[in-house]
C-alpha cells in the first residue's frame, strides 16, 4: 500500500510540472501571436491615396493599405522557430525534487555514471533522458506470518526454510 502512494505522490509531481510546461507554452504561445501581430501590422506600407470623387462632386481621400506577405511569412516563420527553440530548452530542463536523484541515460553511451541532485539540472533533450527515483526511507511494518514458518532469531532477523532448506 506505501508503494502506490509514493508512486502517486511521484505522479502527482510529475502532473503539476507537466501542467507548469502546459501552462509555458500557453504564455509563449500568446506572445509570439501579440508579438507577430503587433510586427505584421507595422509592416503594413501605405500604398498612394485614392481620391475619389462621388456623384455629388465631392472629393474623399481614402488611404490604401497593403500588407507585404513576404515580410508577414517571414515574421511567422521566425516566430515559429523561436517557439521551437523554447520547446528544445524548456524539455532540456530537469527539477529534481528533494529526496529524488536523477539518473542520465544517454542513448549512444546508455546509463551515466553521473547521479544527478536535487536542484535545476541542464541536459541534451534529445540525446538524454533522466529518469527520477524516490531515494527517501521506507518504513514497512510487517505482522507475524499465519502460513509459513517464519521464525526469529536472537538478533532480532527472521528467515524463512524454503523447499530446498535454505535460510531466507
Amino acid at each position: 500500500m506505501i508503494y502506490f502512494e509514493k508512486n502517486d505522490k511521484i505522479r502527482e509531481n510529475k502532473k503539476t510540472g507537466v501542467q507548469l510546461m502546459e501552462l509555458f507554452y500557453l504564455i509563449l504561445i500568446v506572445l509570439l501571436v501579440i508579438v507577430d501581430s503587433f510586427l505584421i501590422q507595422n509592416y503594413a506600407s501605405e500604398k498612394k491615396s485614392k481620391i475619389v470623387t462621388n456623384s455629388m462632386g465631392v472629393e474623399t481621400i481614402v488611404p490604401s493599405f497593403d500588407v507585404q506577405t513576404g515580410k508577414a511569412v517571414s515574421i511567422i516563420g521566425v516566430s515559429v522557430l523561436i517557439f521551437a527553440i523554447a520547446v528544445i530548452i524548456a524539455t532540456g530542463v530537469i527539477v529534481i525534487n528533494p529526496g529524488e536523484r536523477g539518473v542520465v541515460f544517454n542513448i549512444f553511451t546508455g546509463i551515466s555514471s553521473n547521479v544527478l541532485g536535487e536542484g535545476i539540472h541542464v541536459v541534451v533533450p534529445v540525446i538524454n533522458r533522466v529518469f527520477l527515483y524516490d531515494i527517501r526511507r521506507l518504513e514497512y511494518t510487517i505482522s507475524g506470518a499465519k502460513h509459513g514458518d517464519v521464525r526469529e532469531t536472537d538478533d532480532g532477523s527472521m528467515w524463512s526454510p524454503t523447499r530446498e532448506g535454505l535460510q531466507v
